[in-house]
């Protein structure tokens, strides 16, 4: 089960879209360390390309970006047939009842308030690709 777990880590991509700063990097670091591979974009009008070309396991988007917000972004990965499946964990620094509602529209697999304990964060993770993320035979 453990080597299975790792084998799952190794072969997971996931794609970070969140302002630049502290969190992004800290996210990064903390899921490269888990053994995710782990690419980042700072920059929400580039994220579409990277998704559709790195066809990531996983993305973690901003809800409050600069210049497009990551509800307007999921509604574009969700639209498109080559990245609407991609599992999708949003990340805000407020919650209100409107946005959890618009996450659940968009089929977000998790809605985390910011700040969160990265304990947590990083079950979640793990618990959402699990979930949705085929299992692959040894």
């Amino acid at each position: 089960m453990v080597e299975t777990a790792a084998r799952l880590k190794k072969t997971t991509h996931v794609l970070i879209i969140e302002d630049p700063g502290t969190l992004l990097c800290l996210l990064e670091h903390v899921l490269h360390l888990q053994g995710y591979n782990v690419v980042t974009t700072d920059v929400p009008l580039h994220a579409f390309d990277l998704a559709l070309q790195l066809q990531p396991d996983l993305i973690v988007l901003d809800v409050g970006m600069t210049g497009v917000n990551g509800f307007s972004l999921a509604r574009i990965l969700r639209a498109h047939p080559n990245t609407a499946d991609i599992s999708i964990i949003f990340l805000s620094g407020r919650s209100t009842a409107d946005a959890l509602a618009r996450a659940k529209e968009l089929r977000a697999d998790a809605y985390v308030d910011n700040p969160f304990r990265m304990e947590a964060f990083l079950n979640l993770v793990r618990d959402v690709l699990e979930r949705t993320r085929p299992h692959k035979s040894a």
